[in-house]
């Protein structure tokens, strides 16, 4: 199993620095498959040493990672954003770390809303509840961000979050 993780931790690195979407995608979700593999080594400082080579393969450091999976919550692409909050998830479920969502990024979700499938969306809308407004301003903002959604034919996956 070392032999195969040692392989796989330069490729997914490559990976989530590739320049197609579906590469990303794929390679957040590789990140997925190592933390359930091999939880050491995605959730510790991640050095594989291969000794009869001299050959030291690094993937990230905790918050290397950490850092990278958040930016590419920022991903132009919508499948590359909801596959990191997944992962994202999924590493940070097994810290007990369950921050909640900065402003910046539930308007950032917020104003990409229209771009997400009906799947993504639920993922979208889970990690929204995470977001707690400060002032009834910033309530009245996150409403105005929905009306464009309601238009959009799924009022009824929006009352399923507000109900």
């Amino acid at each position: 199993m070392a032999k195969s993780i040692e392989y796989l931790v330069p490729l997914i690195k490559e990976g989530l620095n590739d320049p197609s979407p579906y590469v990303r995608k794929t390679a957040v979700i590789s990140v997925v498959k190592l933390n359930r593999i091999s939880p050491q080594s995605v959730q510790s400082f991640v050095i594989f040493l291969h000794f009869s080579n001299t050959t030291v393969f690094t993937l990230f450091s905790d918050e290397e990672l950490i850092d990278r999976l958040y930016s590419m919550i920022r991903d132009k692409d919508p499948q590359v954003t909801v596959n990191s909050i997944v992962a994202l998830n999924d590493i940070l479920y097994g810290t007990g770390d369950t921050t909640k969502v900065p402003k910046k990024l539930a308007f950032y979700l917020l104003n990409r809303i229209q771009e997400y499938s009906e799947w993504q969306l639920s993922i979208i809308m889970e990690e929204l509840m995470k977001y707690t407004p400060q002032s009834n301003q910033e309530v009245f903002d996150v409403m105005v961000c929905f009306i464009c959604f309601l238009f959009r034919n799924l009022s009824h996956f929006l009352l399923e979050f507000v109900g």
